[in-house]
């Protein structure tokens, strides 16, 4: 498990960090299907190392998803985490339409929780370009 810091991940210079995590997200998000550990460490430029460490940075805060079992005939594939978002028909409570069951206080619809997660990525990468 990566050991995150202040300014991003142990040992990652915090530009390249932001510049790196940036670019795998937008490289997964971009997919028309999950993609290979190895398509993805190829698509992206720069040091590998710091690559696959963003990567697994990415996976432990949700903003990726992975499957596989990464071994031969079953390697990792990753994907843009916003399906990990359980999608719901009910009325979401919080856009101020009458609903008729109550949401807990602490409830989110799952647009709000993409747009959040999407905020905090964004946040964190500003964070660490002014640091």
């Amino acid at each position: 498990m990566s050991k995150t810091v202040i300014g991003g991940i142990q040992g990652i210079p915090p530009q390249q960090f932001s510049s790196l995590m940036e670019r795998i997200l937008s490289t997964v998000k971009n997919s028309p299907r999950p993609m290979s550990e190895s398509d993805l460490l190829e698509r992206v430029t720069g040091r590998k190392q710091y690559k696959v460490k963003v990567v697994r940075y990415c996976l432990e805060n949700k903003l990726v998803n992975r499957t596989g079992s990464g071994k031969r005939g079953d390697p990792f594939l990753y994907s843009y985490s916003e399906h990990s978002v359980v999608e719901t028909n009910q009325a979401n409570p919080l856009d101020g339409k009458d609903s008729k069951t109550k949401p807990e206080a602490n409830e989110l619809s799952p647009s709000d929780f993409n747009n959040l997660r999407e905020l905090f990525a964004l946040l964190h990468a500003i964070k660490l370009k002014a640091s």
